[in-house]
């Protein structure tokens, strides 16, 4: 069976696909469309730059990537996975708001902080989801 998903993301991606034979996991079978939604709401966090302002455009993306995190932890085993990541977007989302009632150098550094927590969370997911659903 060939990989799932489009090597290209987008709205081109097949968000029923099935991930690869050799990649199979214990749970359902995994949307690999999923994983090209929760890459580009990721790119999307890591491009926000910290500030007092930028809750609300964060909160969207967090919605996004909450959304995705979702689909993933109950299509697949990947649960431990999905949790680690759900709690570097819930303190994103905790800092954001903190920043924007309380502006200050410190509560925009948190949340720069918070902001790398969840890239390094990603980052292990992204590759574990890489490998099972190859070209996403």
């Amino acid at each position: 069976m060939a990989g799932c998903g489009s090597a290209t993301g987008g709205a081109g991606a097949n968000p029923s696909a099935t991930p690869s034979a050799s990649a199979a996991t214990s749970g359902p079978p995994l949307p690999c469309g999923t994983i090209t939604s929760l890459r580009t709401a990721l790119a999307n966090l890591v491009h926000v730059k910290p500030s007092a302002g930028a809750s609300g455009e964060i909160a969207a993306v967090l919605i996004s990537i909450k959304t995705s995190v979702e689909a993933l932890r109950t299509a697949a085993d990947y649960s431990a996975q999905a949790s680690s990541l759900d709690q570097a977007v819930d303190r994103v989302g905790s800092a954001a708001r903190a920043a924007a009632i309380h502006p200050s150098s410190a509560s925009v550094s948190a949340l720069g902080s918070a902001l790398g927590g969840v890239k390094t969370s990603a980052q292990t997911m992204i590759a574990e989801l890489k490998a099972a659903c190859p070209g996403s």
